[in-house]
């Protein structure tokens, strides 16, 4: 839920028996991705949603795929 704190870099390790830089990476990750918010002395917090951001990286990597598709569509229709 946005607002939320997410589990200690420790509680991720352990939970998921990876390496803390490994935790680490992923948190930056997200926080770099608008996803996580970092407060310092206080944790990390899940982000509320940018729609605006998210449709946007949603169309732009799924428009290719919907153009490939829309191709073998059209290339199985011709061929009849």
């Amino acid at each position: 839920m946005p607002g939320e704190a997410i589990p200690t870099e420790a509680e991720l390790t352990r939970h998921y028996g990876v390496a803390v830089g490994t935790v680490r990476k992923a948190v930056e990750t997200l926080v770099a991705e608008g996803l996580l918010l970092r407060a310092q002395g206080r944790g990390t917090f899940v982000r509320r949603p940018n729609f605006d951001g998210s449709l946007f990286r949603f169309s732009a990597r799924s428009a290719p795929v919907a153009s490939l598709r829309c191709r073998r569509v059209a290339s199985s229709t011709a061929a009849r």
